[in-house]
């Protein structure tokens, strides 16, 4: 009885294959009784963790998530472009072409929105941008897992004022924020990145640990794909102070 009661406990904790999990925390926002919390599991990744004592069995958590309800387009054609920056300092400074630049100005001199992740003291979070002088703080990929948990409803309140909005995420992210909007808006564009799979900050901590031990010195910016080197091949650096 003990055994079968706690698998029945494991079985209602997990609210998705936790190999698959996002941790983008539409569980946690849907729940009628917060009986959800974002917290890193044993691994360093984001993971959302139930607490039966609140749960009301609603099953709302698995539901509303995205990797149970992964519905494929019902497009059948889609139209395929090729784009670059015509601004070479723009090109330098993105990880690709710097097409999403080019996009988040036209957006924002239509008195739109810009969602994009920035990394700010080694850690990724999603944030709102409205003013062009603040796209360097978007541009670029980061190679670690972005909480984009606290700009859902942001997202969702520019969408209802009418407001063009541009956000930029991993597919999953972009399928996280589409299933927590529950309908299309035409207002929003979408720019997802190709992504091979993230590590987490935990991971990044140890090695710029090992690194200012190496170097004797602290490390103060990353660039997780620099041009430096030339476009064909893929470097990552890291700044010293």
């Amino acid at each position: 009885k003990d055994l079968i009661k706690k698998l029945d406990e494991l079985e209602k904790k997990t609210i998705c294959s936790r190999e698959k999990c996002i941790g983008c925390g539409i569980c946690a926002k849907k729940c009628p009784k917060d009986a959800i919390t974002m917290e890193e599991d044993m691994n360093g990744f984001i993971y959302p963790k139930l607490d039966l004592k609140k749960c009301i069995n609603c099953n709302l958590c698995r539901k509303e998530c995205p990797i149970n309800n992964n519905k494929k387009s019902s497009k059948k054609e889609n139209k395929y472009y090729a784009a670059k920056s015509k601004d070479e300092k723009t090109k330098i400074k993105s990880s690709s072409g710097g097409i999403f630049a080019v996009l988040s100005e036209v957006v924002l001199e239509n008195k739109g929105i810009v969602y994009g992740c920035q990394m700010k003291d080694f850690h990724a979070n999603h944030i709102r941008i409205d003013k062009k002088k603040d796209i360097e703080k978007i541009l670029g990929s980061k190679y670690i897992q972005s909480n984009i948990i606290d700009i859902f409803d942001a997202v969702k309140k520019d969408l209802i004022k009418n407001k063009q909005v541009l956000f930029s995420g991993t597919p999953c992210q972009i399928g996280a924020l589409k299933k927590y909007l529950n309908e299309e808006y035409n207002n929003l564009i979408t720019v997802s990145v190709i992504c091979h799979g993230v590590t987490n900050e935990e991971i990044l901590d140890i090695q710029i640990k090992e690194l200012e031990k190496n170097n004797q010195d602290k490390v103060n910016n990353i660039n997780f794909r620099t041009k430096e080197n030339g476009w064909t091949k893929s470097s990552i650096k890291y700044e010293f102070t």
